[in-house]
């Protein structure tokens, strides 16, 4: 829904002001300090603790060799362009194959996001939709 991303959250996105903002300055330090896309790294992280179920903040030496496809959990990320499911599609690729250690790179990068979010770390907002 645009909100982890270094682009602007687009307007529709229920999340508050206060969120977004802490959002945009997240994304704004990993692009400065790390040469990192928060929607690269929020990704590969759904894909690396939802769809191969590995928990959050364990070391490669800690997993399996191998990431075996949670069959009973599916992702869907919403893609606005062919470059855009083309870098999805390269994550995907980075995380099951640990291209260039990638797993073990992104838990310091995944802990800095958490702590940055503060208060605003599982925040939520209500939906017209239930």
């Amino acid at each position: 829904m645009s909100l982890l991303r270094s682009q602007v959250t687009h307007d529709f996105h229920p999340a508050s002001p206060d969120l977004k903002n802490c959002i945009a300055n997240i994304a704004q330090t990993l692009i400065k300090e790390d040469q990192v896309e928060l929607a690269d790294l929020s990704t590969r992280f759904a894909l690396r603790h939802w769809l191969f179920g590995l928990s959050f903040g364990k070391k490669d030496s800690e997993r399996p060799g191998y990431l075996r496809w949670n069959k009973k959990v599916s992702i869907v990320l919403g893609v606005s362009s062919v470059e855009e499911l083309n870098v999805a599609i390269n994550c995907y690729w980075q995380v099951k194959l640990n291209e260039d250690g990638v797993n073990d790179k992104d838990t310091p990068l995944e802990e800095k996001v958490h702590r940055m979010l503060g208060h605003h770390l599982n925040e939520t907002w209500p939906s017209d939709l239930f």
